[in-house]
């Protein structure tokens, strides 16, 4: 393990592997923070990340057992105020179709990244988002339906996506260190921090909460705590004599729903999604799995359900080393000869890095020279308004312009005709921010690529009085 964390220059990893059922290995690696002597153990708290779907689609199974939810029913039936861009699309889709990444809309991220708003309040915005497939037709894997879904099963019990996961899962099976927010983390006395790597070199940067969209990514856990939780579902439903839920609605959760096409490792095949898990054939066995990743973090979680085994990699830097390590480790506990995957996994980042300086050659390669702004760069100043995505700010700050989408800052230099290149940390090619001009000479909107796939996202002006 030791050898791997080095090899990807990652600062801490946390490894659990269950065997028949029971734990057999729980332990951690290197430190918590860059620069310090703090030791990663099987207690250390990390971001988990989009592993925390499985948790949403448990309670939702249980919400169906206790009569309260039907999988198949319109959720706009359930939660009048729910509408998709498309009304048809909106008052057919189910409660199913929210977990299994087939509502017809692609990620549409920056609504909700960064942002200030509330559920309810990005419940209202699905409806201002272009989708680009018809509803049970293609995979595209949606973080706002998985906020939706929370937020159904606390509307529907009174309750909240928090309470009830506290009551219902992590209490039961004694999962005492797991949170909901960045804030429990943030002040956890053994939590991991982020990191990630640029250019080479591997730095600590700022916690991501996703306390607005929690369902589809914000649990943090232990490996401690994540190896009792994978022992439920060996359980069958059952933990330490107790039952939380049956196994029938563990099989449903593990039932392929929709195909995800085909992976490009020849090992994976038949990869599909269930209800919160990523099903597949590994080299011919069945494995239930699930990745996630926020800034400085990333992890997988992955069963064998036919032999009863498992494990869980959890890391505090952004690289693929928790990829990589489960598959080795599944090769080891399956008795196969092992696969090159480190190998590969450089190899992949490499080909991310070329294909990013490609992109970035095609974009200058398009680039106008000899052109101006049509307008001083003050009279570009304002904010920016889209029903769905939120505020934009541009500012004019010391002869230069500024944006600001939610939280991500980012400086405005000039690319051609009233094109500014956004530069942010959080993409690696700049965006092409386009400003238009009105008959009447004014700015009254901008628009930004913010989702590939569907038309520049326009943001109109915001007009104050005075």
């Amino acid at each position: 393990m030791q050898i791997r964390r080095r090899a990807f220059d990652v600062p801490g990893v946390a490894v659990g592997v269950v065997a028949e059922g029971e734990t057999i290995f729980a332990d951690g690696f290197g430190t918590r923070r860059l620069g310090t002597k703090q030791p990663v153990t099987a207690d250390t708290l990390f971001a988990i990340c989009s592993c925390s779907k499985a948790f949403t689609t448990m309670l939702l199974e249980m919400l169906v057992e206790d009569g309260v939810l039907d999988w198949d029913q319109p959720v706009q039936e359930m939660l009048p105020e729910f509408e998709m861009f498309d009304r048809v699309v909106g008052a057919r889709l189910t409660a199913r179709d929210l977990v299994t990444h087939r509502c017809g809309l692609p990620r549409h991220d920056y609504v909700w990244y960064g942002s200030s708003a509330t559920r309810p309040q990005l419940v209202q915005a699905l409806r201002h988002l272009e989708p680009t497939a018809d509803l049970r037709t293609t995979y595209q894997y949606q973080n706002l339906m998985y906020m939706t879904a929370g937020y159904l099963a606390g509307q529907l019990t009174d309750s909240s996506w928090e309470d009830l996961l506290r009551k219902r899962i992590l209490e039961p099976l004694g999962m005492s260190v797991t949170s909901t927010s960045v804030a429990e983390l943030k002040s956890c006395a053994v939590g991991a921090r982020p990191h990630e790597s640029r250019t080479g070199k591997v730095r600590e940067v700022p916690y991501r909460s996703l306390d607005a969209v929690a369902p589809a990514g914000a649990i943090n856990s232990s490996v401690n705590d994540m190896v009792r939780w994978m022992r439920l579902r060996f359980g069958g439903g059952r933990f330490e004599a107790k039952r939380l839920i049956s196994s029938k609605s563990l099989r449903d959760m593990y039932r392929p729903h929709m195909s995800m096409g085909q992976d490009e490792n020849a090992e994976i095949q038949l990869l599909s999604y269930g209800l919160g898990w990523t099903v597949m054939s590994y080299r011919g066995h069945r494995v239930i799995t699930h990745s996630g990743g926020i800034d400085g973090f990333r992890c997988r979680t992955t069963m064998l359900p036919d032999e009863g085994a498992g494990t869980v990699v959890l890391s505090n830097s952004d690289t693929a080393l928790p990829h990589t390590l489960t598959w080795e480790i599944l090769d080891t506990l399956l008795g196969l000869k092992s696969v090159a995957w480190s190998r590969r996994a450089k190899s992949e980042s490499r080909r991310e890095q070329v294909a990013q300086r490609e992109a970035r050659r095609r974009q200058l390669a398009g680039r106008t020279s000899g052109t101006k702004p049509s307008h001083r760069l003050d009279a570009y100043k304002g904010t920016y308004h889209h029903p769905g995505y939120g505020e934009l700010e541009v500012r004019y700050e010391k002869r230069k312009l500024v944006a600001r989408l939610n939280d991500l800052d980012g400086r405005l230099k000039y690319f051609h005709y009233d094109t500014f290149e956004f530069h942010g940390r959080r993409w690696p090619t700049p965006l092409l921010l386009s400003f238009t001009t009105g008959a009447d000479g004014g700015i009254p909107q901008l628009a930004l690529p913010l989702q590939e796939g569907v038309a520049d996202i326009v943001f109109t002006r915001v007009v104050t009085e005075g």
